[in-house]
């Protein structure tokens, strides 16, 4: 959040529009929606099922648009170059990478302004630090360098050697994380129990993934053939995954985002976006993936057991 305040008082001022993908960080939103908005920024949720439609929402006051590619949590992804070609040239593209982080994909090759990372996630990879990045062209972070240096956006130097230990690891983690996320996908796509699943790397004929990926992460969410109920009821019968609205870490992570991370939208939003009530994120752990597939199944059984 503080990456995200330090890009607005670099590049905007009282007046100017921002456009938001719908269905972005629930907090990103509220920044953006409640607390710019005091100073006369104004915003606008753009449809993430019609990329196509969003030139229309461009005025002359538009200075930024925010997008997540893939989205969290529906995985829906966003041709980040051909977004860039088409919007003026005055309009900065700020690409949240949080999910498949520099090792898996690299948004300013194809396109993007700035890139933004949430460094508390896989960069650390134990839920230790509270930190964010922001990566860009020299001439677009030498003025973000005079805000950060005024307002005190900075670290602490025992978080930063959190960071420095973590990010060491961070490919061959990240590796690891995908593999146990496509043996999971795999096989929840199968359960009968699972009526949908959400993650790129099952989605062979993408061109924008074949594009702009060089991998798939290790998040990936699912959607239970279950009323809302029935699908907390899932959550809390899980064992070896635990209850957890972060990412990126060696546990397996659970969380039930129209609840969480995405209950700042209102349930028309929700709906629209795709976070439906039976909507499950699952942060995949560096665990074995046998073991938390079982735990997955077994949670998934107590919804057939009445008692």
């Amino acid at each position: 959040m503080a990456t995200y305040t330090a890009i607005a008082l670099t590049f905007l001022k009282q007046g100017d529009n921002v456009l938001i993908a719908g269905g972005v960080f629930g907090s990103t939103t509220v920044l953006i929606r409640k607390i710019f908005s005091k100073f006369g920024i104004t915003s606008t949720l753009l449809p993430p099922q019609n990329p196509e439609s969003w030139m229309t929402n461009i005025t002359k006051n538009t200075k930024l648009i925010i997008l997540e590619t893939p989205s969290n949590p529906i995985m829906r992804v966003y041709d980040i170059d051909k977004l860039k070609r088409q919007i003026p040239e005055n309009i900065l593209l700020v690409v949240d990478n949080t999910i498949l982080t520099p090792i898996f994909q690299l948004p300013l090759r194809h396109g993007a302004d700035l890139v933004i990372n949430s460094l508390g996630k896989y960069f650390d990879g134990q839920g230790r630090v509270v930190a964010g990045a922001v990566a860009g062209s020299k001439r677009l972070i030498n003025q973000l360098l005079q805000i950060q240096r005024s307002v005190g956006f900075t670290l602490s130097a025992f978080d930063a050697w959190l960071l420095s230990v973590g990010t060491d690891t961070l490919e061959i983690r990240m590796k690891s994380h995908q593999q146990n996320a496509m043996f999971l996908a795999e096989k929840l796509i199968q359960h009968n129990m699972v009526e949908k699943v959400f993650y790129t790397g099952v989605e062979k004929n993408n061109n924008i993934i074949i594009k702009q990926q060089s991998g798939f992460g290790g998040l990936i969410s699912f959607k239970i053939k279950t009323d809302k109920i029935g699908t907390i009821r899932f959550i809390n019968s899980l064992k070896l995954i635990k209850i957890c609205t972060n990412i990126g870490g060696a546990r397996s992570l659970v969380t039930h985002p129209a609840t969480t991370t995405h209950c700042k939208y209102n349930k028309k939003e929700r709906k629209a976006f795709g976070i439906d009530d039976n909507l499950v994120r699952l942060s995949v752990g560096l665990e074995n993936a046998q073991d938390i597939f079982e735990d997955l199944d077994f949670a998934l059984a107590q919804l057939n057991n009445k008692v």
